[in-house]
């Protein structure tokens, strides 16, 4: 009500600072009924991220994550013939807030293995795949607000881990994580994350860009080169783009 009242105030003061002459009445409402509707009934059709009770999207927390894990799957079933081929599939992923996060579950969920995760403060690996609970603790430790620098001393991994010597390795060098072997390699952090220098060391089969040009010009040519591929940025994040049309298709 407070931002609504501002705007009418503004634009009354837009007419009647113009001039000495205080405008009539009609010509007041004709300046300020518009800005009224546009204040009173906001379009939501140009909002996307909107909570389900005003008209958002069940699907909208993992939808990027749906996408690109989609693209995935329809990409291997060409490569490999295999009906299922998330199924043993391992997967590295980098960067593990929203969209890393969801894309962890829903490979698990897929049949998938996770090898290693990294975020901007260290890398963690797993070369025979995180456990369930493993996953479990290493995201409840991000949703905590917390980095991978501290994982490791954390009570949930030190329970898991109790009795026996931990299986998680933390490598303070985020890059590490491409150095993994892994079937996949889903990049959702930072664009330009493989570029020529570090292409030649990438050890697996497809790279997934779930952020805006993740792999530079001269590392595509390098990976073509080598027979690995690559789902560009506008596929594996098509899947957020294609939510974000529906709300704003429903909402218009």
């Amino acid at each position: 009500r407070q931002a609504r009242t501002e705007v009418l105030e503004r634009a009354i003061r837009a007419i009647t600072e113009t001039g000495d002459v205080i405008p009539a009445v009609d010509r007041l409402v004709f300046f300020t009924l518009p800005l009224g509707y546009e204040c009173a009934t906001p379009k939501l059709g140009v909002v996307t991220r909107k909570p389900v009770e005003i008209c958002g999207s069940e699907l909208r927390p993992e939808a990027m994550a749906q996408g690109a894990v989609m693209a995935i799957e329809i990409l291997l079933r060409r490569m490999t013939g295999k009906p299922h081929p998330l199924q043993g599939l391992t997967v590295a992923i980098e960067g593990l807030g929203n969209a890393g996060k969801n894309v962890a579950n829903l490979m698990v969920l897929g049949g998938a293995t996770i090898v290693a995760v990294s975020d901007s403060r260290g890398a963690v690996t797993r070369p025979e795949g995180f456990t369930r609970q493993e996953l479990a603790a290493v995201i409840a430790h991000k949703n905590a607000g917390k980095r991978f620098d501290t994982l490791l001393a954390s009570p949930l991994v030190r329970r898991l881990s109790q009795g026996q010597s931990s299986l998680l390795t933390y490598h303070p060098d985020p890059d590490t994580l491409k150095q993994a072997k892994a079937d996949v390699l889903v990049l959702t952090a930072i664009p330009g994350s493989v570029r020529s220098d570090n292409a030649p060391e990438l050890r697996v089969k497809v790279v997934c860009e779930l952020t805006g040009a993740a792999v530079s010009v001269e590392a595509k040519g390098i990976l073509k080169k080598r027979g690995i591929e690559v789902i560009p940025d506008n596929l594996g994040s098509s899947g957020g783009l294609l939510v974000s049309l529906s709300e704003m298709l429903q909402n218009s």
